[in-house]
């Protein structure tokens, strides 16, 4: 059923380290990743996967707590499902190596 879905990837995106924030019972789940830029980034990273998840940004919510928000349906798979966080797991990643790699730059600068 859809509530087990849900509740599986909301249970499952918290034990990966998401930042899901007040996100309770519902297949409307958000997970907070900081800036606008971020979340832009992130959202065509897992497009490029075939992930459609859309980007939330300010004056929605908070200019620091952007998201991406995951809307679990009923036909999605548990495979499906962990293949999206998995996915976002790993362009957190990249993005974040990316983002160290710039500062050293700038450091050297």
């Amino acid at each position: 059923a859809l509530q087990e879905k849900f509740r599986w990837f909301l249970q499952r995106a918290k034990a990966l380290g998401f930042n899901t924030g007040p996100s309770f019972d519902s297949p409307v789940i958000p997970i907070i990743v900081g800036s606008w830029e971020k979340a832009m980034i992130l959202s065509d990273m897992l497009r490029a996967k075939q992930i459609n998840v859309m980007p939330i940004g300010y004056p929605a919510v908070e200019k620091d707590k952007c998201r991406l928000r995951f809307f679990v349906n009923i036909d999605h798979t548990h495979e499906e499902l962990e293949f999206a966080l998995q996915s976002l797991a790993q362009a957190m990643s990249e993005l974040n190596e990316k983002d160290q790699e710039a500062q050293l730059e700038a450091a050297r600068a």
